[in-house]
């Protein structure tokens, strides 16, 4: 690549583990190895884990941070030192204890923010009911809803002037799009993520009489799937396996809730890409009954192992999933869910593997994605 045309990205972040942590080490890596010289700019509590970036930076910057109290002091100040460097464009995620970036406000540089998703209780009043009863609004659960209701209203409109100031905001899917634009009043535009085929595809595992669901979170709705799996017949009914870390609690929670329902659970924690490739090609089908998913970059790589998804006809799922050819797009209705099922174990996933693998490589790549995003990113510099 002709350098002229080499940026100097700088990765402003305090990215929680999961999704967006995810996206955004695939995004520097790559980008870095097309030759983008790439500057870490984030805080002490930033967590690696299975996706260090660090190997693919120039520099690495993180300021320290013990808890959310200090974060709007350490954004000023980490947003300083972005504009005072030698970088020429900005790639904002996002922030685990505020999820936009309060850097935003002081950046003076070319900024892209990168939108996973907005806080969902601005748009989702029954996740609102739900975190103003466990206390996970930050309000003292006990506070009359009325004036809950009003900081929320406060913090909303501190949340879009906040995302205004980025030169453009992306999200993962055109579902996201919508939910931005909802919440912020903002048009995103969409850089759809994508699955290294490399990695994930087709392996010649053995084939376990099992289900995988990824995630053990409210959104990503695990009773659903100990319902499902409880109608089959005791006899063919298959285990059911949750790619999940939960805490102690909620582990309990969800396996006295199947073993009432004669339900086999197994917790499997966190794992390295070949092994989480292997762990879908082993399975006879991927249960996604996420509730209004943004995205579901999970169900594609399901899809690239060869494995079928069942997942509900809403969210981004529609985006990812083409029912009947790759998976299933399905209603939110108990029956038809355990119809399907049993129709998917019955007649096996042979027929899936080539054409969902296909489709992954033909339309959901990495290389796809990140030429919009150098593309985008090189504009918003000019």
């Amino acid at each position: 690549m002709d350098s002229k045309k080499l940026m100097k990205i700088a990765l402003y972040h305090n990215c929680p583990v999961g999704g967006a942590q995810r996206a955004m080490f695939e995004q520097a890596k790559r980008l870095a190895e097309r030759g983008h010289e790439i500057y870490e700019f984030s805080f002490s509590t930033a967590n690696d884990g299975l996706w260090d970036i660090r190997p693919y930076l120039v520099n690495s910057v993180r300021l320290p941070l013990k808890s959310s109290k200090g974060v709007v002091k350490v954004s000023k100040l980490l947003a300083e030192m972005v504009n005072n460097s030698e970088v020429n464009v900005v790639l904002v995620h996002q922030d685990m204890f505020t999820q936009v970036p309060l850097g935003l406000t002081d950046l003076k540089k070319p900024t892209v923010y990168y939108c996973h998703e907005p806080k969902r209780i601005m748009f989702e009043p029954y996740l609102f009911e739900e975190f103003l009863k466990q206390g996970k609004l930050g309000f003292k659960a006990f506070i009359p809803k009325r004036l809950a209701l009003h900081r929320l209203y406060e913090q909303i409109l501190r949340e879009r002037e906040i995302t205004k100031k980025a030169d453009l905001v992306l999200v993962n899917s055109y579902f996201s799009a919508e939910n931005v634009y909802r919440a912020y009043g903002i048009f995103a535009e969409v850089n759809y993520l994508g699955v290294d085929t490399q990695v994930y595809y087709p392996r010649e595992a053995k084939l376990e009489n099992a289900l995988l669901h990824v995630g053990t979170s409210f959104h990503k709705n695990p009773w659903w799937s100990i319902e499902v799996v409880s109608k089959l017949p005791e006899l063919q009914r298959p285990q059911l396996w949750f790619r999940s870390s939960p805490s102690e609690k909620d582990q309990t929670d969800l396996t006295d809730y199947a073993q009432s329902r004669g339900v086999s659970l197994r917790f499997i924690g966190e794992l390295k890409e070949e092994e989480m490739a292997k762990l879908y090609s082993s399975v006879k089908c991927t249960l996604a009954p996420y509730v209004m998913e943004p995205f579901g970059l999970t169900v594609l790589e399901s899809m690239a192992c060869g494995t079928p998804v069942i997942g509900f006809k809403e969210g981004g799922l529609r985006e990812t999933i083409i029912h009947e050819e790759t998976g299933f797009l399905l209603e939110r209705n108990l029956n038809f869910w355990v119809e399907k099922l049993a129709e998917v174990l019955k007649e096996g996933k042979k027929d899936f593997r080539r054409k969902s693998f296909n489709c992954v490589k033909q339309n959901w790549s990495w290389d796809r994605s990140i030429d919009q995003l150098e593309n985008i990113l090189r504009q918003i510099k000019e």
